[in-house]
């Protein structure tokens, strides 16, 4: 199997139970280290990617999987939650084509349909966030990448602030450019994304269009160690008037640091201001700022073992009001002892704030995820996760808890 598309699958069958994710301070940051790495990630895969079908230079390799996940409350519900078994059919498609010896366009996308046997209300398809248009081309010493990164899901459990549905989500569309200047020692990075947000669900409020702008600086100060300064801006402007349209900035710094071959570190820190525009519904609520920071160790173990510890404060636009201040705690270890074997283990802990108008929330989060996946055969797959979530809320009815069963068969075509 391509390790792009196995990573890609663990991530969502594994780690996807946990939340992990990139918690800068606010949306345009946000964004631009997401893209960051899913770009790095496909071009060092592109060598070794093994295709479905090829004609001349462009690969394109099909997965297929299906799913079967039962999970105990659907709804994330206080009382009385209801169980239900879910057939989740997918199609994983990545496709590439060097343009020259440099210039890279990439497809990447995981879409299917989440069939409830139970309630046939909650049918839906799905897009999986990750799924990109992407274009790298190389001027020089600049990468400039051009790119459509979009998805359609509405898993609740993604979002610590929501409790109560069965859905939570909707179509989310992210167009830009992004511009990265090598200087040996010093990189220049320059981002510029339109992102769009349409919610799939009457009960909230929050489809809205965002101009987003990165700038940073970055300084090699030895062959294994990076450290810089950035900065971002954001504009936002809701369809509805229950949020108020907002404008946010940030300004902070952060390094990148390879201890030794084994062992890297990331750790960024900085300071968010959110000020926002009058409404009817809320008048104008007061400006917010605060500090973000954000620590990321990762550690390889020699071949069969490696864990990621990581934690955070982040700000960004909330889901029942209008901002989110969060602390998570996360930690994830990846087993390969057993050949053809993989073992993901998996904790987490978040605490969120929501406030500045609408209806604010405290809450507590917290749980884990134990997932195994075995090689059948050369082209077939095989993974068994177990997840559990519990929320505690001040809001009367937001307390839930839910475990979910998955088992997942993949076959490369």
């Amino acid at each position: 199997m391509c390790r792009l598309a196995r990573a890609f699958q663990l991530t969502l069958c594994f780690g996807g139970l946990i939340l992990p994710g990139l918690a800068p301070a606010q949306e345009a940051l946000r964004h631009s280290l997401e893209a960051e790495i899913a770009a790095t990630q496909v071009r060092e895969q592109f060598a070794e990617m093994p295709y479905t079908f090829r004609w001349g230079d462009f690969k394109t390799m099909i997965e297929g999987s299906l799913t079967g996940e039962w999970i105990d409350n659907v709804s994330l519900a206080e009382a009385t939650p209801e169980s239900d078994f879910i057939l989740w059919p997918v199609i994983d498609l990545v496709s590439m084509y060097p343009v020259g010896q440099r210039n890279v366009l990439q497809l990447f996308t995981r879409a299917g349909y989440r069939k409830y046997l139970s309630h046939s209300q909650y049918d839906r398809a799905t897009v999986q966030p990750g799924s990109a248009l992407s274009f790298d081309v190389f001027v020089k010493d600049i990468r400039i990448n051009l790119h459509e990164r979009f998805s359609y899901e509405e898993d609740p459990i993604r979002e610590g602030a929501v409790s109560g549905v069965a859905s939570y989500g909707g179509f989310s569309n992210v167009a830009g450019t992004s511009l990265l200047w090598n200087l040996r020692d010093v990189t220049l990075k320059f981002d510029y994304d339109y992102f769009r947000f349409v919610s799939s669900s009457d009960l909230f409020h929050n489809d809205r269009s965002s101009h987003l702008g990165v700038m940073g600086v970055g300084w090699r100060v030895h062959p294994s160690a990076t450290i810089g300064l950035e900065f971002s801006a954001n504009a936002t402007e809701y369809d509805e008037t229950f949020f108020n349209d907002n404008v946010g900035y940030s300004a902070g710094v952060y390094a990148q640091w390879q201890l030794t071959d084994y062992i890297s570190i990331q750790p960024r820190a900085g300071y968010a201001l959110y000020t926002f525009s009058r409404n009817e519904l809320f008048g104008t609520p007061a400006d917010f700022g605060a500090y973000y920071w954000d620590l990321r160790l990762n550690h390889r173990i020699g071949q069969a073992v490696n864990y990621t510890l990581s934690g955070s404060r982040s700000i960004q636009l909330g889901i029942n009001a209008n901002l989110s201040d969060r602390w998570s705690v996360r930690g994830q270890i990846n087993w390969a002892i057993i050949p053809g074997s993989t073992l993901a283990t998996g904790l987490f802990y978040e605490s969120g704030r929501e406030s500045a108008g609408g209806f604010g929330d405290n809450y507590d989060r917290w749980g884990g995820n134990i997932g195994i996946g075995y090689q059948i055969m050369e082209k077939l797959r095989a993974s068994l996760t177990y997840g559990v979530f519990m929320k505690t809320s001040v809001v009367a009815s937001r307390d839930y808890n839910q475990n979910r069963v998955t088992l997942t068969l993949s076959y490369r075509l």
